[in-house]
């Protein structure tokens, strides 16, 4: 689960990136979902601030008309389990 500034500047490759680097099929202990966690959240930062970042905010706000060019600094809130 995660608040808008994860969806805002992660696609879902970058979601799966952090999960498929930290889970594992055989099972998980707290450290991996801690790490998972902290990954999804430390490159949702990285990219808010990133004025060149194609982000995914920036993709829709163009589809609507509006003018938005890189990451979008927000809250950033996530919840693995």
């Amino acid at each position: 689960m995660g608040s808008d500034g994860i969806f805002d500047n992660l696609y879902t490759p970058d979601v799966e990136f952090c999960l498929n680097r930290f889970l594992t099929k055989s099972g998980t202990d707290l450290s991996s979902v801690q790490h998972t966690a902290n990954c999804l959240s430390t490159l949702a930062e990285i990219k808010s601030y990133d004025p060149n970042y194609e982000s995914p905010f920036a993709v829709e706000a163009k589809a609507h008309g509006k003018r938005f060019k890189g990451g979008k600094e927000d809250d950033i809130t996530v919840i693995v389990a």
